[in-house]
C-alpha cells in the first residue's frame, strides 16, 4: 500500500512541476512588446514619422558652392499613410511637396519623385537629434545638392 502511496504521491508533484514550469516560462514579463512595422514605445504608440515632424530652417549647398540660399519648410504625417512614411513641404526650395519614407535609426530615402512636369529628385538623409542631412539629385543634372535643416 504504501508503494502505490508513493506511486501517486511522485506522480501527483510531478504533474504539478509540469504545470507550473510552463506557466512560469510562458508569462515572462519581461519580454519586450513586439510592435507593428514604423511604431515603436512601450505600448507601440510611437510612430518612426514622429520623430521627424516639425518646420525646419534649410540652408541648401550645390556641389559645396559658398553662400547658400536659406529657405523652410516643413514635416508632416498624415494618420491615413504608413507611419514610415512623411511628407516634406517645399522640398529644395521648389514649393513641391514630396514623400520620403524614414525608419527609427533615422534615415530618410526620398524615392524618385516628380519635382517638374519633367524633372525627377531622389535622394537620402540621416536625422540626427534636431538636424536633417539631406542629399538628392534632380535628374538631368550631376549637381549634387545638401539640406542642411534645423528644427525650429
Amino acid at each position: 500500500m504504501t508503494s502505490t502511496l508513493r506511486k501517486l504521491a511522485l506522480s501527483a508533484f510531478l504533474s504539478v512541476s509540469a504545470i507550473a514550469a510552463v506557466t512560469m516560462t510562458s508569462c515572462n514579463k519581461d519580454e519586450p512588446k513586439v510592435c507593428s512595422t514604423g511604431y515603436f514605445g512601450s505600448n507601440c504608440d510611437s510612430t518612426f514619422s514622429d520623430l521627424y515632424l516639425g518646420t525646419y530652417s534649410v540652408s541648401e549647398t550645390k556641389d559645396g558652392a559658398a553662400n547658400p540660399p536659406t529657405f523652410s519648410n516643413t514635416i508632416t504625417r498624415s494618420s491615413s499613410t504608413p507611419a514610415t512614411m512623411i511628407t516634406i513641404s517645399n522640398f529644395g526650395n521648389s514649393g513641391v511637396a514630396i514623400s520620403a519614407t524614414v525608419d527609427k535609426a533615422g534615415n530618410i530615402t526620398v524615392p524618385i519623385t516628380n519635382i517638374t512636369a519633367t524633372k525627377t529628385a531622389s535622394g537620402s538623409g540621416v536625422l540626427s537629434g534636431k538636424n536633417i542631412t539631406l542629399t538628392y539629385t534632380i535628374s538631368g543634372s550631376s549637381t549634387i545638392y545638401v539640406d542642411n535643416m534645423t528644427r525650429l
